[in-house]
């Protein structure tokens, strides 16, 4: 019984990205996404990739609430940020973020990522890498 429900959960997750990737346009910026749904938020988070789909997610920092950079594969975000990212390296940030999909219990929200400044990346080791926001969508 506790399998179907893991399996319904990850389905609902699943959903909800293939859903919002869907209407999303690559080609325009995180504020001018037509399916945006709600007013763009300031948050401090970690950025990290993960195994599934959406692989771009953010742990708000001080909160357990996880959300989901789309479209998959050609995620909207800064290419400061974009460069930072590794599978085996997170990135701290304040950042800029619109929701492209309305919260729900326990359901990781999508939206794109506007801004993001003060970036710190640290690997397995515990190196960290700093760079300024990029000067194109800072």
């Amino acid at each position: 019984m506790r399998s179907i429900a893991i399996m319904a959960a990850l389905c609902l997750l699943t959903c909800a990205a293939f859903s919002a990737s869907a209407a999303v346009d690559p080609a325009a910026s995180c504020r001018a996404q037509p399916d945006r749904v709600g007013a763009c938020r300031q948050i401090h988070g970690i950025v990290f990739l993960a195994d599934g789909t959406p692989s771009v997610r953010i742990r708000v920092r001080g909160t357990s609430h996880l959300l989901g950079v789309v479209p998959a594969e050609h995620e909207i975000m800064p290419v400061s940020l974009k460069q930072l990212l590794a599978f085996d390296r997170d990135v701290t940030a304040e950042l800029t973020v619109c929701p492209l999909s309305r919260p729900q219990p326990h359901t990781m929200e999508m939206v794109c990522v506007d801004h993001a400044q003060h970036l710190s990346a640290f690997d397995p080791h515990g190196q960290r890498f700093e760079i300024d926001q990029d000067p194109k969508h800072g």
